[in-house]
């Protein structure tokens, strides 16, 4: 499976949106000071999906490539079926976070891993961002004849010639590389070698002298600003997840003081979402006609879709009981769609930490399930264990999965400026 870099096919976005981390002096990551950029190639063979990234790692006052990492964003689950084998230390390997073997690497790497896992995995926006390259990439690729782009290292130089857990890879097994055929018939006899990154000078270049502007999309031009811990008021919603029958839905209270991001977190909690994905309101500001989309801007559609910064706006400056209701999507691929409608401003309870829900009824689908007929095709086979996917459904689902246990009490809310924090402030920055 040869991988190339994503700057090859779209070199503007890439130009945009490559993160990168500047590394403090002062910083106890065992790592020297400097910019590091986290350089993103997938998987270019025709009709694969391995929902896979590798991260070519460099830094700015060195000209090799310091650590290479592969992580895949799916379940377990996936990579197995993907993989077709049950050896589960060769699966949890293939989906990573993991040094890839056979790849370059220094003695910087186990820092570098660090970073990857307890900083850019831990971001949801750029996890979503990955999942978006990743998107644009299999487009270009599916949509034309093509070899291999670029400069980067072959499938040979990638793959190792040993399961991920280190073991001997029999010639009949399944090829560690992931391509799903024999071992025998694709990657044995090719030794690895130590690949020429020709083709990541100029990424290697601009993390020197670019790193803020590598990472910029989806970063905030200011700090967020600080709430009013004071408040009298409390907004209680109804949150309505359009298309389910019978409904999927909750009720919360928040602070009068709460912005468009804080509701948003307080949606994701009580709905059980993850926050993998992008997500937007659209509404009209009392009194007037016009629909605006609140969320977070992306400099690349921002001219398209121009989009207020959620963090900035109030929702009491939009929201009355007079214009009552928004729209909130989530994930713009499975596309959930939510009705927020705002049912009454009461008095604040002092006995009551908000936000808070306090009804509802049966549990979110499962992110990434293919949106409303994806779900009702997952709610229909791990309801029927005659179902032809019944087992491979409920296995995906993490081996249970009761729509009927919504608990409001069990219901958990995010900090929402601790969720922005770890959303915009470690993008492009310093550490």
């Amino acid at each position: 499976m040869p991988y190339v870099l994503f700057r090859d096919h779209l070199p503007e976005i890439a130009e945009r949106e490559t993160r990168s981390i500047t590394v403090l002096p002062e910083s106890n990551l065992g790592l020297p000071p400097g910019n590091y950029g986290f350089i993103e190639m997938f998987c270019d063979e025709t009709g694969c999906d391995c929902r896979r990234v590798f991260f070519y790692v460099v830094c700015s006052f060195r000209k090799e490539v310091q650590a290479v990492v592969a992580w895949g964003w799916e379940d377990p689950a996936f990579y197995a079926k993907w993989m077709r084998s049950g050896d589960a230390r060769d699966v949890a390997n293939l989906k990573g976070p993991i040094l890839n073997l056979g790849s370059p690497e220094t003695e910087l790497a186990p820092g570098i891993l660090a970073i990857v896992e307890n900083i850019l995995l831990r971001d949801a926006a750029y996890v979503d961002r990955v999942k978006r390259h990743y998107a644009l990439f299999r487009d270009k690729v599916d949509g034309c004849v093509h070899g291999r782009l670029g400069d980067g290292p072959s499938a040979e130089e990638l793959v190792p010639t040993a399961s991920p857990s280190g073991r001997k890879v029999g010639r009949n097994e399944p090829c560690p590389c992931g391509s799903g055929k024999k071992y025998k018939k694709c990657c044995l006899g090719k030794e690895a070698s130590e690949p020429e990154f020709e083709g990541l000078d100029d990424a290697i270049d601009s993390v020197g002298t670019n790193a803020e502007d590598a990472a910029h999309v989806n970063r905030p031009r200011s700090r967020r600003p600080r709430r009013r811990v004071q408040f009298a008021r409390v907004f209680q919603f109804k949150i309505t997840l359009h298309g389910t029958n019978p409904p999927i839905w909750r009720r919360i209270l928040v602070p009068e003081n709460y912005s468009f991001w804080d509701l948003h977190v307080a949606i994701q909690d009580a709905m059980g979402w993850k926050d993998y994905h992008l997500h937007v309101f659209r509404m009209c500001r009392a009194g007037k006609g016009k629909e605006k989309l609140i969320g977070i801007p992306d400099e690349e559609w921002q001219e398209e879709f121009p989009t207020l910064p959620g963090w900035k706006q109030a929702i009491a400056d939009w929201v009355t009981l007079n214009h009552p209701t928004a729209e909130y999507e989530y994930d713009f691929g499975d596309s959930w769609e939510h009705e927020v409608a705002l049912e009454e401003i009461i008095p604040r309870d002092p006995a009551v930490a908000y936000p808070s829900c306090t009804e509802g009824a049966l549990l979110a689908p499962p992110e990434d399930v293919g949106g409303i007929g994806g779900y009702y095709d997952f709610l229909e086979a791990v309801r029927d264990v005659n179902h032809p996917e019944h087992d491979e459904w409920l296995t995906w689902a993490g081996g249970a999965y009761d729509p009927d246990s919504f608990d409001p009490r069990k219901v958990h809310f995010d900090d929402p400026d601790e969720r922005w924090s770890i959303a915009f402030e470690t993008m492009g920055e310093e550490i």
